[in-house]
């Protein structure tokens, strides 16, 4: 990171077959972690086998800082047990220099 911050939201991306995301502070805590829902029916923005959406974080305020300079890492999982062409996994979130 070139700019700390206090951690105000966070979600991942990913497609078909995601697990969900971990994203890790420098020393390994958890800053956040993004959960899939995948879809049940037929209808549009339910469809079944793909992820419709995803779990979010509200830190409370101030409890998650990230510092200058520290280095984040980025788990994205996905499952073997399901065909796919290729994986994706960003992971967004928003920061506030003060609170």
């Amino acid at each position: 990171m070139i700019k700390e911050g206090y951690v105000i939201y966070g979600v991942t991306h990913q497609h078909a077959g995601g697990l969900g995301s971990t994203l890790y502070g420098q020393d390994g805590w958890v800053i956040c972690t993004s959960l899939p829902k995948y879809g049940t029916g037929k209808q549009a923005g339910n469809e079944i086998g793909y992820i419709v959406g995803m779990t979010t974080c509200y830190p409370r305020p101030s409890s998650v800082k990230i510092i200058d300079g520290e280095t984040l890492t980025l788990v994205s999982d996905y499952s073997n047990s399901k065909p796919h062409t290729g994986l994706m996994g960003l992971f967004y979130f928003l920061l506030a220099e003060r609170l």
